[in-house]
């Protein structure tokens, strides 16, 4: 449900004129596409819980803090290094 919210709010907003963003935020997607039109706002609650949701299916155990905002960042973590120390 998230991803197909997600696909079709960016392409409404691409539709706009939008510029697209790699997010998969849907409360900052929805944010955006009340700037074209108010009747997204009342979806805001909607798209915080399917973010959310998305969020725990994906990343269990909350391990975002290690991962950029910017995805073209390097991570801060040595990936490597830290499979090689966990792994047998």
């Amino acid at each position: 449900m998230q991803e197909a919210t997600e696909r079709y709010l960016k392409g409404w907003l691409i539709g706009q004129g939008w510029q697209l963003e790699r997010t998969h935020d849907l409360g900052k997607l929805i944010q955006s596409a009340s700037a074209y039109s108010p009747a997204f706002e009342r979806f805001m609650d909607f798209g915080e819980d399917l973010t959310q949701q998305f969020w725990l299916q994906h990343y269990p155990g909350d391990e975002l803090t290690e991962r950029p905002l910017n995805y073209d960042e390097p991570p801060t973590t040595n990936w490597r290094t830290t499979s090689e120390e966990v792994l047998p």
